[in-house]
């Protein structure tokens, strides 16, 4: 597909992110952070529910609570690898008309027992929204534990797009005073 949207770029930029700190690990040490592993399974795991939620045969119907949660993302680093990998083909896919999509997004109410199951209304656009800022709380926690470690991910990693354009735009006039976040 050669049609994209800033939101689907964002995205895979942010799937080219963990990809890129995968490769800054060696599979021992991923397989020992107790953090790093989660934090990135918890973030792929939401991109996972997405696209099954896409898959549902009428209205799409998403639920980010139906998660795989595959531990092997957590300590193995070609598993994650492999699932990030899995995730960029399925975003070429997505057609940017599709974006005002309606979405039945499925919450349960967790200060009930049984099942209770309430639908919001959503878009595919929504959603991208949801997953960036999702992904880039993710990728801010796994920065915060590997900066005090001399770990540097780059100026991006971790960082709200909302966050770097503004600090473009304070170098541009070096007026500003840059934000942590």
């Amino acid at each position: 597909m050669t049609k994209s949207h800033h939101l689907i770029q964002e995205n895979l930029g942010l799937l080219e992110q963990g990809l890129d700190l995968l490769q800054r690990f060696d599979a021992a040490t991923y397989a020992e952070s107790p953090w790093i592993g989660p934090h990135l399974r918890h973030a792929l795991d939401h991109y996972a529910a997405f696209f099954l939620g896409l898959e549902h045969p009428d209205t799409p119907t998403l639920d980010y609570d139906v998660r795989v949660r595959d531990r092997r993302i957590e300590t193995e680093c070609q598993v994650a690898q492999s699932v990030i990998a899995t995730l960029i083909e399925r975003f070429a896919e997505l057609d940017p008309d599709d974006l005002d999509r309606p979405i039945r997004l499925r919450a349960e109410d967790a200060a009930y027992e049984g099942e209770i199951h309430e639908y919001s209304l959503s878009t595919i656009r929504r959603e991208l929204q949801f997953l960036a800022s999702h992904t880039v709380h993710h990728w801010a926690l796994i920065a915060a534990r590997l900066a005090p470690l001399g770990v540097d991910l780059g100026e991006e990693f971790g960082v709200a797009p909302s966050t770097l354009a503004y600090r473009r735009r304070c170098r541009e006039r070096e007026a500003c005073a840059l934000p942590v976040g």
